[in-house]
């Protein structure tokens, strides 16, 4: 699945993705704006990504564009991996909240496999009543540089939770 212009705004899910849900590869670029949404009893507010082990594309691709102002109960405001790989390049993942457990910004849960995030800005998220404001790393080989993570908020680690998985900051 390849979306490269538009909005996806002020959904809701009774469970997770708010925004969008996928268990296949998703690829999203620049100019498109994911915002409003909200995942009420789960995760993934504005992306919930769990790739099926019967995918053939396991991969969540992000070049640019903004995942802005979503919000879940539970794990990754913005966006929530569970399965697969993720590349981030550029972009902004801003104001999302994740009410109770963690990654206001984004939640890479223990089954993610390789995380690339490369520029852009994650800022002003929040998890209010848990960990990981901007990015909480529970599993996956987790590579970040260049870019901003700031002016994020949670419990514990603001900016970067890491419970599990391996972590390289660069840059």
């Amino acid at each position: 699945v390849t979306i490269s212009g538009g909005t996806i705004e002020k959904n809701t899910a009774a469970g997770s993705g708010g925004g969008i849900a996928t268990a296949v590869g998703l690829t999203i670029h620049d100019g498109v704006v994911i915002s409003g949404n909200v995942a009420k009893a789960h995760n993934g507010g504005g992306i919930y990504f769990s790739a099926s082990e019967s995918a053939s594309n396991k991969s969540l691709v992000i070049y640019g564009g903004e995942v802005s102002g979503n919000e879940c109960y539970q794990y990754g405001g913005g966006i929530a991996v569970y399965n697969g790989n993720i590349s981030i390049s550029g972009g902004k993942i801003l104001n999302n909240v994740a009410k109770t457990i963690s990654g206001g910004g984004l939640h890479l849960a223990a089954g993610t496999d390789e995380v690339t995030i490369s520029d852009g800005l994650i800022s002003k998220n929040s998890s209010t009543s848990g960990s990981g404001g901007g990015v909480s790393i529970s599993g996956g080989t987790c590579e970040i540089s260049g870019g901003a993570i700031s002016e994020n908020s949670s419990i514990l680690g603001g900016g970067i939770n890491q419970n599990g998985g391996t972590l390289a900051i660069t840059g």
